[in-house]
């Protein structure tokens, strides 16, 4: 229902300009400067409601993982990352509006747009502005969470390591690279539906090519990311098997199968979700480019 509710929310901000645009075009003929607009902020309201329910599950499911494995005085270190990363996250996104940063822009041109296009009610810019606002407070607050459910996921087990461990271990490394790309393919997403939209609004093609490359850039850092922190744990973890083979007096013609039966190969053969997973938000952004293209060949 919440889902549904936000849907409805977000409809109504973006759809008011639908039916006047309609209206319009039956009354006076074509607008297709216009209707581009209108279908670019369908398609940004699309990337909102994706980004929103994604992020909200994400950080629920980093708490999760946190709750899981520390509890009472052991969790209180990671209570206090978790908030510490919000709070320098919060106060660099008040700077960057403050101070004028670049990244602010990605925000202010496409608000500068829509309140130059004439299109949106006052009432309905300032409520793209407030969940936009939103998305932005959310990429803050559920990128701390997940580091803090990477780092719980990097502890060294209390009772040492032996094979159950390092096969939990694996399962909470891959579980939280998964939450990580699932976040950062709908912040690539957003971001370029936002950013497409000023193209939209000003009718031209600059501003498309623009947000093509920005998205880029913010897709291959987000893979990154999610590279720097998955290949050494999974070094480490691959380490570890190979020691407790060693101890198991495993022997060598049996321990790929051995470590492929437990999910402990770490072998680029064996790894392809996790490959897909760090690269998805790289591709995230030529890959909606791309549908984007297409629906507007078939005038969709």
């Amino acid at each position: 229902m919440a889902v549904f509710g936000l849907a409805h929310l977000l409809f109504e901000l973006v759809g008011g300009a639908y039916a006047a645009i309609g209206l319009a075009e039956a009354r006076l003929g074509p607008m297709p400067v216009a209707v581009e607009a209108v279908r670019a902020g369908f398609g940004w309201a699309t990337g909102a409601l994706v980004y929103l329910t994604v992020g909200v599950g994400v950080g629920v499911a980093a708490v999760r993982i946190v709750r899981h494995h520390v509890q009472g005085p052991a969790a209180r270190p990671f209570h206090v990352l978790a908030l510490v990363i919000s709070a320098v996250g919060l106060v660099h996104l008040a700077g960057v509006d403050a101070l004028d940063l670049p990244l602010g822009g990605i925000f202010r041109i496409t608000m500068t747009s829509l309140e130059h296009a004439d299109l949106f009610e006052p009432w309905r810019q300032w409520g793209i502005g407030a969940v936009v606002a939103g998305i932005n407070v959310l990429s803050v607050i559920v990128p701390a969470l997940i580091v803090t459910a990477a780092a719980v996921s990097a502890l060294p087990p209390l009772d040492g390591w032996s094979e159950a461990s390092l096969m939990r271990r694996a399962r909470q490394v891959r579980q939280v690279v998964t939450l990580a790309a699932a976040f950062m393919v709908a912040g690539v997403l957003h971001m370029g539906a936002w950013t497409h939209w000023a193209g939209a609004l000003a009718g031209g093609q600059g501003l498309d090519v623009l947000a093509t490359t920005v998205t880029l850039f913010w897709g291959a850092a987000f893979t990154l990311m999610i590279a720097s922190f998955y290949l050494p744990v999974a070094a480490v973890l691959r380490r570890l098997a190979e020691a407790e083979m060693y101890r198991q007096e495993i022997a060598a013609d049996q321990r790929a199968g051995w470590l492929q039966a437990r999910d402990l190969s770490f072998t680029w053969n064996q790894q392809l979700p996790q490959l897909a997973a760090m690269a998805a938000p790289l591709l995230a952004g030529p890959l909606s480019e791309a549908i984007r293209a297409s629906v507007g060949q078939l005038g969709l």
